[in-house]
């Protein structure tokens, strides 16, 4: 078997606490099946997918399907057993977007509307409970959302009017709603009267950019993750420093990366394993550059790696993976152009410009959805149809 190392992940549990199992039951071991050429020819097409612990994508004709470990309910179809394939989400709901955390999922439907389902403890399905669920149930309030971001402990949106909110653990400031208060069970507004155009979530901290193209950070800064030159917790939104103009911004676990107007890409807080991508392994308090010149599409991150789309729709990743430290932008194995790609814990998934998902790394609970729990894959396999 095949050795993960992890150590970020066990500074963030330290930091915010285990988190508690809410008892719908544990985790049945997926049947280790082959995927069979019928399978295989039958693949789901993809428009978007979402890796966390766990995988989620949202086909082509918006229904989404989860795989892998399941022991809180994060897939979504109404059990705590784990498989190896896609599975439906119950409630024949039709989605835009999903994204999925640490044991946890939501997303957004085609009318607007956030869902949420799995592990509970901190609430941050927002659904007014710490209650898990193993379907979806509907996030608390009238609120209509753009887009949904889930991580580990708190969960963020952005409504169809642009306004921010967000729920779950507060422990370090990261809903950024201006106090101290440990938990919001329900969605609650970012402080100040900014628009925002979008958000992503952390370990324990939020970052997001304004309609104007400012970007800001808050939450747990200890690592220079919030970027504004300080190793301070920010209780509600602080501007990125270095005057930069950003398109959007995508937040790991302590570490934080921004596609620039201009193109370029910028990353800054906990560097100790190349994640931040300059070249070097020191913490970056305010945005430094990316080496190697390439201009992304898209940016994902986790705790101890980056990944991106760049030039010819083929993906790029810098930090730890495997073993190997990366401090500049490598290409990612097999040689696939990816239009999307996303990273977790421990694998990472890309979905083609044929709309065909796939995914390589760790595979212990069968979170790459081959139809196997093959520990590793060193490159990229198909998603099978379920």
């Amino acid at each position: 078997m095949r050795a993960v190392p992890y150590t970020a992940t066990l500074a963030l549990i330290a930091a915010v606490g285990c988190r508690e199992n809410a008892g719908i039951g544990s985790l049945a071991s997926p049947a280790d099946e082959p995927p069979t050429a019928a399978a295989a020819s039958e693949s789901l097409l993809f428009r978007m997918v979402s890796a966390g612990t766990h995988t989620c994508g949202v086909t082509i004709d918006d229904r989404a399907y989860c795989w892998g470990g399941n022991e809180q309910g994060e897939l979504g179809n109404g059990t705590t057993a784990g498989t190896n394939r896609p599975v439906a989400v119950a409630g024949d709901l039709r989605f835009d977007h999903v994204s999925v955390g640490w044991g946890y999922t939501c997303g957004v439907t085609t009318d607007g509307r956030g869902w949420c389902w799995g592990g509970n403890s901190k609430a941050m399905l927002g659904d007014g409970t710490q209650t898990s669920r193993a379907v979806p149930v509907p996030v608390a309030g009238a609120h209509r959302f753009r887009l949904i971001r889930a991580y580990n402990v708190h969960t963020c949106g952005v409504t169809t009017d642009y306004e921010a909110y967000c729920w779950g653990a507060n422990n370090a400031g990261q809903l950024g709603v201006g106090t101290d208060v440990a938990i919001r069970r329900r969605p609650t507004r970012v402080y100040g009267a900014r628009k925002w155009r979008q958000l992503a979530v952390g370990g324990l901290h939020t970052c997001g950019t304004t309609t104007d193209n400012r970007g800001f950070c808050w939450g747990w800064g200890g690592r220079g993750q919030i970027g504004d030159g300080r190793t301070l917790s920010r209780w509600e939104p602080r501007r990125v420093g270095g005057g930069l103009l950003f398109e959007r911004i995508q937040v790991g676990g302590h570490h934080s990366c921004g596609i620039a107007t201009d193109g370029r890409t910028y990353c800054w807080g906990y560097n100790n394993l190349g994640q931040v991508g300059d070249g070097s392994t020191d913490n970056r308090l305010r945005p430094a550059r990316v080496t190697g010149g390439l201009e992304f599409s898209r940016l994902e991150l986790d705790e101890e790696r980056t990944c991106g789309v760049g030039p010819g729709n083929y993906a790029f990743c810098w930090g730890w993976w495997d073993g190997v430290v990366s401090t500049s932008p490598v290409e990612a194995p097999g040689g696939l152009q990816l239009r999307v790609v996303t990273v977790g814990p421990y694998h990472n998934c890309g979905v083609t410009p044929s709309n065909l998902a796939y995914c390589w790394g760790n595979n212990q609970s069968g979170q790459l959805g081959d139809g196997t729990t093959e520990i590793w894959r060193d490159s990229p396999v198909p998603v099978v149809g379920p």
